[in-house]
């Protein structure tokens, strides 16, 4: 057939299939990617995640997965971003399940993956846009070195962090709530020692984040008498707290034992707590918890109510049981699982040291970049394309916005965090979520701009549907 006599139109729909051809291609290639982006995410979430100890008091969770699910929002957009961080959260609660699978938070991570997509192309956006660039995204010429509005600023947020820190560390130094650089857990004061000392806004502001955390009492051994009286509380630093548990074996001993009170806060007792012990009666009030282990245990009951009088005791008489503390009274051992003291201390710890830490470590981030950027400039007469800061400012928001979200969801679906106040869940997890990001988007920079520079030396971006 001629030229001439070729249908009209044919042009155009040759031109409309390769277009979808094209399309379809860029598709599969950018589901390809994002599946190993996934995959590598998965991979570091089983093996490469860690806790970091803050000084002996808890830890931080440390973890990758981030790194590699914010590729595909940065490269194809926030679908891609958010589906591939769904899929993270998904996949990863199945190959290594940590607690109970909560599906408002692979919502939450779905959210968090467009936002990084929405927010990084917002930036690049502007900023190619703008006739200064960024420090990062522009084509300057000249070696000009003055620092560009977005270090400034971000400078001067890290150096408030650290003013934060710094204020908080003096604060809690001269109320003598810590000791030093550091809090740990045996340095710093109990509940009973707190309510008689003359403390500051900012010292009962972290205290109140620990208040949640319950010290567990637990009998764990007891001198061997033919009757043994259980009190119901105990007086530590001259703050009443409830023995709730009776530990394995610990009458076994009690050879003489022939009645034992115990009382109505006993709400757990081991099964091995009377073993070789059959001829004991035990009393206990009506409808507990050791009525029904008397019971279902064949041992003896008889219903008695008594007024206890409360051990007393000092936290300088705690022995040191890993991260719990024993002590011994009347004939009664008993060991606290310390609860309090020790989130305390690491609660010290984030907003003292943590936000230095956080403040220090952006600082120097920010410097790098500007003298890598400039760098770039002396050499190429460019800056790069996507920097740092865009890159942290990206994970950054979008991690606070799910770490919110997170927060709430947790509070609904987490029995220990029913009725816990928001904000005193949501303080600790944010810092921990700057700390983290602050060190994810640096790699992330670093492999950024490793891939970008591979695919633009290549010249298949656009054909790959890449956006750089």
């Amino acid at each position: 057939m001629s030229k001439e006599s070729q249908p009209v139109g044919a042009p155009a729909e040759k031109s409309a299939r390769a277009n979808v051809l094209k399309k379809s291609r860029q598709t599969l290639y950018r589901i390809a990617v994002s599946a190993v982006f996934l995959s590598l995410a998965l991979v570091t979430k089983m093996f490469a995640g860690f806790n970091i100890p803050i000084f002996g008091a808890g830890g931080m969770k440390i973890g990758f997965a981030g790194i590699f699910t914010a590729f595909p929002a940065f490269l194809f957009g926030p679908l891609y971003g958010g589906m591939t961080s769904a899929l993270s959260d998904l996949i990863g609660c199945v190959i290594k399940p940590d607690g109970p699978y909560i599906p408002w938070l692979t919502v939450s991570a779905f959210i968090g993956g467009c936002l990084k997509g929405l927010i990084w192309r917002f930036l690049t956006r502007y900023r190619a846009a703008d006739g200064n660039g960024a420090g990062n995204d522009t084509q300057e010429s000249g070696n000009r070195k003055a620092l560009h509005p977005i270090h400034v600023i971000a400078g001067l947020l890290f150096v408030a962090v650290a003013v934060t820190g710094v204020s908080a560390h003096v604060i809690l130094n001269h109320d003598a709530v810590m000791n030093g650089f550091a809090a740990y857990q045996d340095n710093v004061p109990t509940r009973g020692q707190l309510a008689g000392m003359e403390l500051s806004g900012v010292s009962r502001a972290v205290i109140h984040l620990a208040d949640y955390n319950k010290d567990i009492l637990t009998v764990t051994n007891a001198a061997d008498a033919e009757e043994i009286v259980i009190p119901e509380t105990v007086l530590i630093d001259g703050n009443e707290e409830k023995i709730t548990k009776i530990g394995a074996a610990a009458f076994s001993g009690c050879t003489s034992l022939r009645q034992i009170y115990l009382p109505a806060s006993v709400t757990a007792i081991d099964d091995t707590a009377f073993d070789g012990l059959t001829d004991v009666t035990v009393l206990s009030p009506e409808g507990s918890k050791a009525a029904e282990y008397a019971k279902a245990h064949g041992l003896a009951l008889r219903t008695e109510n008594r007024d206890t009088e409360p051990l007393t005791v000092s936290s300088r008489d705690f022995v040191k049981a890993g991260s719990s503390r024993t002590f011994s009274a009347e004939g009664i051992t008993v060991k606290s699982s310390d609860a309090f003291r020790r989130y305390l201390a690491g609660y010290i710890n984030f907003v003292t040291v943590g936000l230095e830490t956080i403040s220090a470590a952006g600082i120097i981030l920010i410097m790098l970049d500007y003298i890598i950027i400039n760098r770039c400039r002396q050499k190429h007469k460019t800056g790069r394309k996507a920097g740092y800061l865009t890159i942290l400012t990206a994970i950054l928001l979008s991690g606070i916005v799910v770490t919110t979200i997170n927060t709430e969801v947790l509070r609904v679906f987490l029995p220990a965090w029913n009725g816990r106040s928001f904000i005193i869940l949501w303080i600790p997890r944010v810092i921990e979520e700057m700390l983290v990001c602050i060190f994810q988007a640096y790699v992330i920079s670093i492999l950024y701009s490793v891939f970008r520079d591979k695919i633009a030396v290549s010249g298949r971006a656009r054909e790959l549907g890449i956006r750089l």
